[in-house]
């Protein structure tokens, strides 16, 4: 891992139904909401609730001495306990981030085309996450950045175009592909979106512009 560049990330699901993000820690990176800095030179094993920009910060551990093992919970928090499944996961993860596939689709807004949409994508792999407000879907993608993002009309105040203004400004995500369903396919293209799919959306050419999009990332 070259220093500056992201680190690895991986989401978990706890046996309680907690989503949680687990982020590697090198030499030089910080944590702890970036007040911190990894000033050793072992690697840091760091397991947030993901909440903002950031996420909460549940605990650190040396990577190479996380106690796992079964019900193991991060921080010792028990909604925060893993399945035996995520615990293997974890395990993997560790030795090799690049030996777990964690891809994540996240579509916003309370449009029904987007329930249609997560069934257009499932062939994919991706895994569907879904966030009806703009803001919180911002915040979420920041957190943890999804491979794509499928935006709806109805997202609240924000509105779809600055929600892509946003997500393509970012640091985070700006190297996100971004689809919009609906409205103006000039106001889409303006604000920074890879594709814009008109409505009654054609969900094949979704699924199509999506895996070409995921191709090119």
């Amino acid at each position: 891992m070259t220093r500056g560049t992201m680190s690895p990330q991986l989401r978990l699901t706890s046996t309680s139904g907690v989503e949680l993000l687990a982020r590697l820690v090198y030499h030089g990176d910080t944590y702890g909401g970036g007040q911190l800095v990894n000033t050793g030179y072992r690697s840091l094993a760091e397991f947030l609730v993901p909440r903002g920009v950031w996420g909460r910060l549940n605990a650190v551990y040396p990577a190479d001495e996380l106690p796992l093992g079964p019900g193991w919970a991060p921080g010792g928090v028990a909604q925060l306990a893993l399945p035996e499944p995520e615990i293997n996961r974890l395990r993997t993860w560790l030795a090799d981030p690049s030996a777990v596939e964690d891809a994540a689709v996240l579509l916003v807004g309370d449009d029904e085309e987007l329930d249609k949409a997560v069934v257009a994508l499932g062939r994919l792999d991706l895994e569907p996450v879904r966030e009806a407000d703009a803001l919180r879907a911002l915040a979420r993608a920041r957190a943890v950045p999804p491979s794509l993002i499928v935006v709806g009309q109805d997202v609240g105040r924000l509105g779809a175009a600055e929600l892509v203004r946003r997500v393509v400004a970012a640091a985070e995500t700006r190297d996100v592909p971004v689809i919009v369903i609906g409205g103006s396919e000039a106001d889409a293209t303006a604000a920074g979106a890879a594709l814009h799919i008109a409505t009654p959306p054609d969900y094949a050419a979704l699924a199509e512009g999506a895996t070409e999009l995921l191709d090119m990332v």
